[in-house]
């Protein structure tokens, strides 16, 4: 699934492509895991957290049941901690 926050000019400015998932990371319809497959922001929104909120806000609108996200770290090639929903909205 695909959330995405649009400007006044209806631009968009950032967006997350993330799936919902059980343990095993199949898709699962009230898993407890979100992944989150691409984020991306636009430079100029970069440093205003309130963007990335408002994104994970939506996903979890969405996700109602899931309780842990997790993403791929490109940087390092293996996977991120868990992180609680609680700690991604802070």
């Amino acid at each position: 699934m695909v959330t995405t926050i649009e400007n006044e000019q209806g631009f968009p400015i950032a967006y997350c492509e993330w799936r919902q998932v059980g343990q095993s990371g199949f898709d699962k319809l009230h898993g407890e895991y979100v992944y989150i497959a691409d984020l991306w922001i636009h430079e100029a929104y970069k440093n205003d957290w309130s963007i990335f909120r408002e994104l994970m806000r939506d996903v979890f609108q969405k996700a109602l049941h899931a309780k842990w996200v997790y993403f791929q770290r490109r940087k390092y090639g293996r996977q991120s901690k868990n992180y609680s929903k609680e700690k991604m909205m802070k």
